[in-house]
Order: C-alpha cells, then structure tokens, then sequence
C-alpha cells in the first residue's frame, strides 16, 4: 500500500508538470471580446454580445467570463442579446438569424426563420422584446415573431410588407415601429395578431406625421409610451405629442431599463459622435456618458445606478451613474481576430493581422502584430509603439522568429521589413537597405513571404520589385536577385537542399525554385526554375501556399487542391513534375480537394497533412494524403468559420492552431514530433488514471512511430499500438475493450529502426478504479 502511494505521488507530480492548457480532442479559441455591440442583464450580471461570444460581467465585481462557439454557441456574429427573466434564460440572435436559446443546462438551437422558405428577402431579427410573460416578440425585417420561451414553439407571425425595427405592449394593445410608420393593433376580439390588415397605421390623428416616416424604436417607462421617429421623441397621453427633439441625429433605441428614460442618437451615416440623453417623466433632460457614446446602439441601467453601454467602437463602456464619467473595461483577449500568418516559438504565439486580397491588393489593416506569452495577449502597432507609427508601418502580413529566438521579422505589405529583438523596433525600407518599391506604387515595399534557411539567413519576397528576391545575411548585409519571369513572389519555403520555392501570383506561372549553389554573393551559378501547368501536375497555376514535410517533400496549395512535388527528385533536372493524390471521397474517386481552394498545409508530428481551405473548414490527411483522418467544419464542431487563412501546429504537445476570418481556434491533437530515440523523461498522462476519467491516456516523450505495448505488473498483453509521431494513445482498455482494474501498468516501446532488440520499459500507468 505504501508502495502504491509513493507511486501515485510521483505520477501526480510529473502529470502536474507535463499538464497542458488542452485535454486531446479539446477546443479553445482566442477571440478579441474588445466591442460590446448589444447588452442586456439579469440581477447580478451585465451579458454584453460581441462578434465572436459572450461576455458576461459581474455588476460589482467586473469579474469576466467568455463564451463563445466552443463553449456551446452555435455561430458567430452576435447580433443582439436578451435576457428573460421568467425562464432566467439568455436569447442570442446571430447576424445570420439563428437564435440561440441559453438556459441554466443547455443551449436550444432555433433555426426556423433562418431555414424558412415561406420567407422572401431579408431575414434579419431587428429587436427583442421581453416582459414577465412566457412569450417573447422579435421584430424582423419581414414582420413580427411571436415564440414561446417555455414550450420553445413558435405563436403568429405577421407579415407586414415592411421592416420592423421594435415592439411593445401598452394597454393591452401591441406596438410596432417600422420603416413605414408605428402600427397598433388591439383587435384581439375579431381579429389575430397575423393579421396585418388588422393593424392601424397611426399618423396625424395620432398625433405623428401625417407623412410616411419611420421609426427605429418603441418603449413603454413607468406605464408611459415613448415613440422615436427621426430625429424626435415622442410621448403618448392619449396621443402622440412631440416631446424632445435633437437636430441632425436621429433615435436609434430607447431603453425603459433603470430609474432613467435613456433614448440614443445616431448621427445619419454615422459622420459624427453619437450621444445618450436620460429623462424622468417631467421632462427632464441631459445628456451623460460622454466618452461613452461613439456609436451607441443600447444601454441599460442597472439597479445600483450603473450604466452599461453597447456601442460598435471598441472597448467595454461604463459609468458609475449616470451623470458619471465613463470608464472603458477592457480584458486579456487580443484586440483583432485577423489573422495571416502565425508563428509559435518556445510557447510564445506571434500573429500578423495583415493580408491581402485574392488579388494581392493591400486592406490597409492597422492592427499590428500579436502575442500570447504566459496566458497574456500583448499587440504591437503605430498605437503601441510611435517608431512603427514614424515609419507609417501596417498590413502586416508575414511573421517569423529567428530560429534562435532572439527576435521576431514581421513582413509589412506597406512598409519594408518590421524586426523586433523584444526591445527595440528596425523597419528596413529603401532607405536602409536594398529592398525596393513595387512597380506601379514604388513608396511601399511590400513584403510578401519569409523564410530562414539553415545557416539563418532570411529570404523573403519583394513582391513586384524589380529584383523580387532579396535575402538579409547573418552578418547583417543584403542581397536581392533578379528573376527571368514574373516578379509578383508571395509565399517562400527553404527545402532541405536550400532550395526556395516561390508562389507566383500570376496566371501563367506557378512555383519559382531558385537555387543560389550555396553562394549568396555569387549570382553566376544561380539556377531558376518555374513549373506551372504545361509543365507539371499542377492543375491551375494560381497558388496560394506551400510547405514542407517531415520527409522533405513540398506540399502546394493551389485554387483547386494540393500538388506534392517529391523531395528526393531534383527540379531542376527535368526528373520532378510533382503529382496529384488521388482520395475515396464517400464512394468516388476524385483529385483531393479539387474543389478546394487550399489557402494553408501544416504538417504534425505523425507527418499528417492539415489542409486550410478558403471555404470548407480543415481537411486532415494521411502522410502521404491518401487517407482522409479527420473534416473539421462549423457544422460538426468548434471551429469558428470554414474560412482558414493559417494552421500551425506546437511540435511539443500537439496543439494545432487554426486561423479563420473569424478568429483563432486551438485543437489539442493526439500527435507530437518525436526523435530518433525514446526521451529518457517520458511519461503518460493523465496519470494516475483517476475514477471520474474515461479519456484518452496519451504516452508522450516517443521516438518516432514507435511500436508501443502496454502490460499489467504480471506481463500479460493489454493494448499495443503505434506512436503517431512521439506519442501513442491508450483508450484505458485491454484487448476485449474492458476498462482496466485499479493497478500499476507498464508501458514497452521499440522504435521502428531497431526491432532486433527487446522492448524498452519507458513509463508506468497507474489506475485507480
């Protein structure tokens, strides 16, 4: 028993030291919870609807906590958020029109509007309204909604011809704002809700316009209506009368919630600063929450007197009451969810939020450049730092860590070369070193590919200069290289031979190779050679990555699929041509991913291939592509949006990054690189294997492809299996699929190179049943 517990002990520890962020098959995602777009609340909680997730805030504390897609949302975009206080449930309405239905234990997925075809034109849900009622009404760009938060059903719907942009009830009457006026309808004796006729369109007799107008929003305060129409407010005492007015901005929401009336104004377009006005039923008015009111979309008050701001600027907005100043709340997240390119070095994630168009056209994004060190997000642009703003540095585009890690280059698609040694900025342009303008824009150096060889130089691709290769030296000097084709050279990779391979973004070339024979400065045994498709498999000669494997073979990424061409065939003697792979896709036999795009290949521990494509999630192959593992999409899991712009994966533990245009997902994979030999502090993990656990136990620390068995402390056989990469995977069960009784496991491996000697003991398992 002592034994037992000494071994439990040590196991605890190195579980404790080995722990990742990330159980395997797990998801996380970064996302920049930075703009507050839409708020609502309950008692103790301020729920603010971002982009991406949830941020739900506590009213005295400001303690956080995020909830996004992998948390059990359905979608991003987050369009509006409403809380229903007699079901305590949280209703989440996307851009798209889905609506999510968050209770205390479980999350109801409501599609009907979305999917409906009874519906034409514009789907989008405007408004929610809630009272202490089951029922809760959403206003729509095609009419009014009506659904039942306790039997989840939906009740009428009215069509109305016309957007409908707020609801409410007063008198037993029911309320709507839209595009052509306030309609009300109390016919409940004669008629149904349904029934769009059956509403009265309320004009001069009412006390509103005679004309046709709009009106964006509708709310009862202290048993009092309040109608915005244009730029002025309207109160009803058995009609309409003209109450406030406000030249050149116009009501975009009036919020009931708290001891004030608070009405926002927009300014048309939005040319200008929008702004917040409170009043109390005598007519009193000020405006408050300067600093808070950018393009304010909604505000509640809180019981302590607390006001919280949805705004579309950046940052979280609160004022301590409101006449106060505004505080701008902001959290550990990063401030962009664009991502180009990303690079992990030591545990540190850097990511550029740059990029450029299918056509190679700049989106003068100023984001900058991130990381992620020890749990903390930190960005870097002219905000940050005033010698990138001196340098008028953006779109950066291509990141890469020195391979000893002392400094990170940053490609700008503006403005030259970006290096950073974690103090001090250099940006190399035309005026310090040899790169050179675009042909057509020759003030902007833009840099759009890098990639270190062996010896630690840095290549890289001046796009549309007229010396398109250039390459910054060990010892700090420069050289740069004409080309015989076209000089429009995006991504670059440096092959185990040296060789670079370019993407060229034309449609008559494909891939540049250039090999400088090992001598930089001497450009007579220079060779170059371009494939496209006269000339190669490739089926398309628009690229759009390319990447190396474990076994030195270069992997393309073009607009219909990937083309391997073979790492021990020579391009430049006529031998390599490159080939297609051909993969059993549901029963057919097809080109893989012919229909893809394929915008970025990562390659893990197991040599698999993790193909990004610009519209249809992540493809995991095979190390030679021919088996599908794995098809990761919003449909069936996490992933953020089907749109990937960048996969890197940590060789140490197996974490695959996945960049969208939605933001960054991480997926913990059950593959890490391994060496030619067992790691003398391997281990397993979790370990000890504990009651509550039924997951997947991994063997870290391999080498590579090991053969790997797995016996109880008498020697018997209970599970044998191959490493993929440096780790294998033991499901917790023997050969006749039995969880395995409490004991001590004992874990044997062999590597595939040296089967002529016994199996080594590398690790022990304990299992507590």
């Amino acid at each position: 028993m002592r034994l037992i517990f000494s071994l439990i002990t040590v196991l605890f520890t190195l579980h404790i030291q080995a722990q990742s962020e990330l159980q395997i098959g797990e998801w996380r995602a970064f996302l920049p919870y930075q703009i507050g777009n839409t708020v609502t609340q309950d008692v103790d909680n301020v729920y603010y609807g971002s982009e991406n997730g949830i941020l739900k805030i506590n009213k005295n504390s400001h303690d956080v906590s995020f909830f996004s897609k992998v948390d059990g949302l359905s979608n991003v975009g987050i369009r509006l958020v409403k809380y229903h206080a007699p079901t305590d449930a949280l209703v989440v309405v996307y851009e798209n029109s889905v609506i999510d239905l968050v209770f205390e234990d479980e999350i109801v997925y409501v599609d009907d509007i979305r999917n409906s075809s009874g519906i034409t034109g514009s789907k989008t849900i405007n408004h929610i309204f809630t009272d202490n009622t089951d029922k809760i009404y959403l206003s729509c760009a095609f009419g009014l909604v009506e659904f039942d938060m306790r039997t989840l059903k939906f009740g009428f719907t009215t069509f109305t011809l016309t957007a409908v942009n707020g609801f409410t009830k007063f008198e037993g009457a029911y309320y709507a704002a839209t595009d052509k006026g306030i309609y009300r309808f109390n016919d409940f004796a004669n008629n149904l809700p349904a029934n769009f006729d059956a509403w009265q369109l309320l004009g001069a007799s009412e006390g509103l316009p005679s004309s046709v107008y709009k009106s964006e929003a509708i709310a009862v305060y202290q048993d009092v209506l309040f109608a915005g129409v244009g730029e002025d407010v309207y109160r009803y005492d058995e009609s309409f009368f003209l109450w406030d007015t406000r030249a050149d901005h116009y009501v975009s929401f009036i919020s009931p919630e708290g001891g004030h009336l608070m009405v926002g104004f927009r300014c048309p377009n939005d040319v200008c600063n929008g702004k917040v006005h409170f009043y109390t039923l005598d007519g009193k008015t000020n405006e408050h929450g300067f600093g808070c009111t950018g393009q304010p979309t909604y505000a509640i008050e809180g019981g302590a007197g607390q006001l919280w701001y949805a705004d579309n600027y950046p940052g979280i907005r609160v004022a301590s009451a409101f006449n106060a100043g505004c505080e701008l709340l902001s959290f550990n997240t990063p401030v962009s969810d664009k991502v180009s390119e990303m690079v992990l070095h030591e545990g540190k994630l850097f990511v550029a939020t740059g990029g450029v168009s299918d056509s190679y056209n700049a989106l003068n994004r100023r984001e900058g450049f991130l990381l992620r060190e020890n749990g903390e997000w930190f960005r870097f642009n002219h905000d940050t730092h005033p010698e990138l703003a001196q340098n008028e540095v953006q779109d950066y585009f291509r990141i890469i860590v020195h391979p000893d890690g002392s400094r990170v280059y940053i490609g700008s698609y503006f403005a030259g070369l970006v290096e950073y040694d974690f103090e001090n900025f250099t940006v190399y342009n035309q005026e310090n070193s040899i790169l050179q303008g675009a042909v057509g824009d020759p003030l902007r150096e833009r840099i759009a590919g890098l990639a270190f060889d062996d010896e630690g130089n840095l290549w890289m691709s001046n796009f549309l200069a007229t010396k398109p290769i250039a390459v910054k030296k060990t010892d700090g000097t420069w050289k740069n290289f004409s080309v015989p084709g076209s000089t429009q050279l995006a991504q670059v990779v440096v092959d185990h031979r040296g060789y670079k391979w370019f993407a060229v973004i034309s449609v008559l070339e494909g891939i540049l190779v250039f090999d400088d024979n090992g001598t930089i400065d001497v450009t007579t045994d220079d060779r170059y050679k371009y494939f496209n498709t006269n000339n190669s498999a490739l089926p398309i000669n628009l690229l759009s990555t390319l990447t190396v494997d474990r076994e030195g073979d270069i992997w393309v990424g073009t607009r219909e699929g990937p083309v391997i061409f073979d790492g021990a065939q020579d391009p430049f003697t006529g031998d390599s041509h490159g080939y297609r792979v051909k993969i059993d896709q549901e029963g057919t036999i097809a080109f893989l991913l012919f229909e893809d795009e394929v915008t970025t290949i990562a390659v893990d521990g197991a040599n698999r291939k993790w193909l990004g494509t610009k519209n249809g999630g992540v493809f995991v192959v095979s190390p030679d592509g021919e088996t599908q593992v794995a098809q990761y999409n919003t449909a069936n899991s996490p992933l953020l949006n089907n749109a990937i712009t960048d996969i890197i994966i940590d060789p140490t533990n197996g974490d695959v990054y996945i960049g969208t245009e939605s933001g960054i997902n991480v997926l913990r994979t059950d593959a890490i690189a391994g060496g030619p030999l067992h790691r003398t502090d391997a281990y397993a993990f979790p370990n000890p294997v504990r009651p509550e656990y039924d997951g997947p136990i991994a063997v870290k620390g391999l080498a590579e492809d090991a053969i790997v068995k797995i016996t109880d402390i008498h020697g018997s056989l209970i599970y044998e299996t191959q490493s993929l990469g440096g780790q294998a995977i033991w499901n917790g069960r023997d050969l006749s699929g039995q969880r395995a009784s409490t004991g001590v496991y004992l874990v044997f491996s062999t590597t595939q190179s040296q089967f002529d000697k016994p199996d080594a003991l590398v690790t022990k398992i304990l299992f507590i049943r």
